[in-house]
């Protein structure tokens, strides 16, 4: 039987050149963890719906162990904090992942919807092995938005947090300058390199801080436990993601 030729009555399909339907074709069960990927219209025909999905893969961690800041300056970590940290450019990441979910997302849509009407008019064991691999391909397919839109939130959180970590470190402070009047600063001088001192100190022990209790929770982290894309099966029929 091909795709063009009319819908079979349930006396033909036994009789069909495919023959019988196969008793093997997927249908997962009514208390399955997985809710069953094929639903009957009111002629009886399975189609294809919505297949629900879980982003098990994950990546190793990207930052497996976190930095200590003890050894950088004040004035080291606001450079740093400043040219490496964008919020801007993150949540234009953010965007450009939110988008790629859509597409991705509106294009297996729009192919369950084709499947599902071509599909409608197949019986038989081509029509049952042609539903097994589009519904492999569709649950694979509806788990590429889900690890988009995870992408997208982890970034949007790491703006968030840039944007913070940015205002919480400010300009360091500048050197000492000693009085105009030798006189003056030989008086008072030692009084006010200390103190001159001891605020800056407080200020870099501030700014570690922040790197340490605010930027390592937050941006580094968000490199653990990242989901990927599943790879592509392997097996009959299949390139396995190789050419």
């Amino acid at each position: 039987m091909t795709p063009d030729d009319p819908p079979l009555s349930a006396d033909d399909s036994a009789n069909s050149a495919d023959g019988p339907a196969d008793p093997a074709a997927p249908s997962l069960p009514a208390d399955s963890a997985t809710p069953d990927p094929t639903s009957v219209n009111p002629h009886g025909t399975n189609v294809i719906r919505d297949v629900p999905t879980a982003v098990d893969d994950i990546d190793p961690p990207y930052v497996p162990d976190r930095e200590v800041f003890g050894s950088y300056t004040h004035r080291e970590l606001w450079g740093l904090v400043h040219e490496a940290l964008d919020p801007g450019a993150l949540g234009q990441a953010a965007d450009v992942w939110r988008g790629n979910a859509d597409v991705v997302g509106e294009a297996f849509r729009t192919f369950s919807a084709s499947a599902n009407a071509e599909f409608a008019r197949w019986s038989g064991q081509a029509r049952d092995a042609a539903l097994r691999a589009t519904l492999d391909f569709v649950a694979r397919g509806a788990a590429v938005p889900e690890v988009c839109v995870a992408v997208q939130r982890r970034l949007e959180a790491d703006a968030e947090a840039a944007q913070v970590i940015r205002d919480a470190i400010p300009p360091p402070p500048q050197p000492y300058q000693p009085l105009e009047d030798p006189v003056a600063e030989a008086v008072h001088g030692g009084r006010r390199r200390m103190e001159h001192d001891t605020q800056a100190a407080t200020a870099q022990a501030d700014v570690r801080d922040v790197m340490t209790f605010v930027y390592n929770p937050t941006l580094p982290a968000s490199g653990d436990r990242v989901p990927r894309f599943a790879p592509a099966p392997r097996g009959p029929g299949s390139s396995g993601g190789h050419e």
